[in-house]
This record gives structure tokens, sequence and C-alpha cells, in this order.
């Protein structure tokens, strides 16, 4: 069940790739680790908010209810529900 709701979420995205926007708000809001700015569209977003988002979409809570827009990437590597697999190239993955 938590797979799928990841695959679809995931999907989602994909599938509406062209209205997502980077939101350099949130990275400032990352380096400051503290909500500064926020915006009501929740297409716009850093890399590592939206890797956070998907977890949470699929009820996964990697970092204790944290402001999505504060997340550092180091700070998604820590997390202990996850795991470092493989460090290379990125494949396309159909799901």
């Amino acid at each position: 069940k938590t797979l799928k709701k990841l695959k679809d979420t995931v999907k989602y995205y994909k599938n509406n790739v062209n209205d997502t926007s980077y939101f350099h708000g949130a990275l400032i809001n990352s380096i400051l680790n503290k909500e500064i700015f926020t915006t009501d569209d929740e297409n716009k977003m850093i890399c590592s908010q939206f890797i956070y988002m998907i977890f949470q979409k699929a009820g996964i809570e990697l970092l204790n209810n944290r402001v999505a827009s504060t997340i550092q990437p180091y700070q998604l590597i820590k997390s202990k529900l996850l795991s470092f697999y493989k460090r290379g190239h990125i494949r396309n993955h159909h799901l």
C-alpha cells in the first residue's frame, strides 16, 4: 500500500511536470533552516522538499513533521527511515 502511494505520487509529478517550478524562497528557508518564505502553490519547491513531500504523501514522516521547505539534502540522508543504497548513475526506471 505504501509503495503504491509512493509510485502514484511520483507518477503524478511525472505526468504534471510542466505544472511544477523551482521555489527560490525555499532555498533560503533551507539554508537558514527556518521558514521565512511561503507559497500557496504546492508544485513550487526545491529538490529536497520534493523528495520529502513524496514520502509525506505516502504517509512516511522522515523528519518529525518538519516544514518541507526547510529540509536540507543532508538531513534526508541522516533520516533513520532511509538507507544509502548505491552511488552511481540514475537510470530511467519506469514506474
